[in-house]
């Protein structure tokens, strides 16, 4: 038996450990239900085609022309279940897209990996990119949100799964090819304009390096390139000068202000201080390393300088254009930092970029003279990467419990506030009272009803209105009161008028 099929066991543990992380992942999908802005979307959509429907919000409220389809067509589908299918389908088309990447880089160093091997590292990537989320609910649970910045970044990943593999491709299909990467950087940038932009600057980079590399297939590769860049600008240039972007540029007082973008930048690096700080970052680290021992090392000094260029330009350029589009576009949230929702573009960018730097960082301070991954002391690296990977998990679940506890309780008075909508109407009371269900934790920027007589409610009873049926002649009247068995033991949210169960016992 072989030293590496000794070790096999030992090489895929790490992997194994991300599906502990995985399964939270699962979970904050299953327990999540409409809140903000979904109900909008869920009490516009049954009465509305397609074409009035993405019409009228790219008119009014936002270019995000793909979000508005995938939206009309997912809850004309699954109803209200849309908010947990969409997602799950989601995390599964990362993971495959992750797959994909992990394959095509195998091919790529000639590293013959077995169908686990592979599944499970794009399994680790998967996770240890979705965990760097500030806000889990916001990336993962929140319907609306997770339609632009979830979907949004996979199609980033798609794209460059298929770049790569086009690349490699023995026989070549121009004209089919670039069509596809047209199409798919076109709908991609039609969900958020960051990705979009990303994109272009992505495809003019690769282009950029193509032209140092001696190749007989430079030509086609730059027409593939080209055709990305060129789709990626039409879906922005179509989402960003929309009518809704300019009305939400105005209320939002969106301007060019370099010093703000400055000061953003540099309060964004604290989403990577707490990652750090909470041993998430770890999870980069350890697929880094794993990618190390299961993949041969770059062979030439070329290829090593295009993979430190990648990883550079993954943990610098989204962090940058995120900083400057959301503080030009007024939309910081927390403290002069982007919004939750909108930093992990940069975050989960920011760990892809890491663990390639760490893979190459291994590759060049040991030269492995047999198989990948297997210096003499073989076990080490293994057992290394193992405890790295635990820690790692073990900071994502810390991370992640406290959100599926809000999301069960949460689920609970969702169900309990449309049972009593329902008997509410059926006794024909003429006031509509409207227990706020908040999401029990500060790392959300979603809002519900707020509890507190004085508490600002924003557009949400209307949107409440149109979902429960509730008829226009009915008063609404939003419970200003917090009930007891609605409330977490240390968690206080007071913009949204919240307390812990402690205050509420006074004490």
């Amino acid at each position: 038996m072989t030293t590496r099929a000794r070790l096999r066991p030992l090489l895929i543990a790490p992997a194994l450990v991300s599906l502990v992380g995985a399964v939270y992942l699962v979970l904050i999908a299953v327990y999540s239900r409409p809140i903000a802005d979904d109900w909008q979307a869920f009490s516009a959509i049954p009465h509305e085609g397609l074409l009035t429907y993405v019409h009228g919000w790219w008119l009014t409220n936002s270019g995000r022309f793909s979000e508005f389809v995938e939206l009309w067509v997912s809850v004309r589908v699954f109803g209200t279940a849309a908010v947990t299918v969409t997602t799950l389908a989601t995390l599964i088309v990362l993971w495959a897209a992750f797959v994909w990447g992990v394959r095509v880089c195998a091919l790529a160093t000639d590293t013959k990996l077995s169908a686990t091997e592979v599944l499970l590292l794009g399994l680790l990537a998967a996770v240890a990119t979705l965990a760097t989320a500030p806000s889990l609910f916001d990336t993962v649970g929140w319907y609306v949100s997770s339609t632009d910045y979830e979907i949004s970044f996979t199609g980033a990943v798609l794209i460059a799964a298929l770049c790569a593999q086009i690349a490699r491709a023995d026989r070549r299909h121009v004209k089919r090819e670039a069509l596809l990467l047209f199409a798919v950087s076109f709908v991609t940038a039609g969900f958020h304009e960051i990705v979009g932009i990303v994109g272009i600057l992505a495809a003019i980079f690769a282009i950029t390096m193509l032209r140092s590399i001696p190749s007989p297939r430079r030509v086609t590769d730059t027409i593939m390139l080209a055709a990305a860049a060129v789709g990626a600008s039409s879906g922005t240039a179509l989402n960003v000068f929309s009518p809704g972007s300019d009305n939400r540029g105005k209320v939002q007082r969106a301007h060019i202000d370099l010093t703000a973008a400055a000061h953003t930048a540099w309060h964004n690096l604290s989403f990577f201080r707490d990652d750090i700080h909470d041993g998430i970052f770890l999870l980069a680290v350890a697929s880094g390393v794993l990618a190390w021992q299961l993949l041969r090392a770059p062979r030439s000094g070329r290829a090593r300088a295009w993979l430190g260029a990648w990883g550079c330009f993954l943990v610098v350029v989204p962090w940058l254009l995120t900083s400057a589009l959301t503080a030009w576009a007024g939309s910081t949230e927390s403290g002069d930092r982007s919004p939750f929702r909108a930093a992990f573009l940069f975050t989960g960018s920011a760990t892809i970029g890491f663990a390639i730097l760490v893979f190459l960082s291994l590759c060049l301070l040991w030269t492995r003279r047999d198989q990948p991954g297997l210096p003499r002391r073989g076990w080490l690296a293994p057992l290394i990467t193992l405890l790295v990977a635990a820690g790692g998990v073990v900071g994502f679940v810390h991370k992640a419990a406290p959100i599926v506890t809000a999301e069960r309780l949460r689920a609970h008075a969702v169900a309990e506030r449309k049972a009593s909508v329902a008997i509410q109407l059926a006794q024909g009371h003429s006031t509509i009272r409207l227990m706020p269900t908040p999401l029990l934790t500060v790392y959300t920027q979603a809002f519900d009803l707020s509890f507190g007589s004085s508490a600002p409610q924003r557009d949400w009873p209307e949107a409440l209105r149109r979902y429960y049926g509730i008829p226009a002649a009915d008063r609404l009247e939003i419970v200003a009161r917090q009930p007891r068995d609605y409330c977490l033991p240390n968690v206080a949210a007071s913009w949204v008028g919240v307390q812990s169960c402690r205050e509420l016992d006074g004490g």
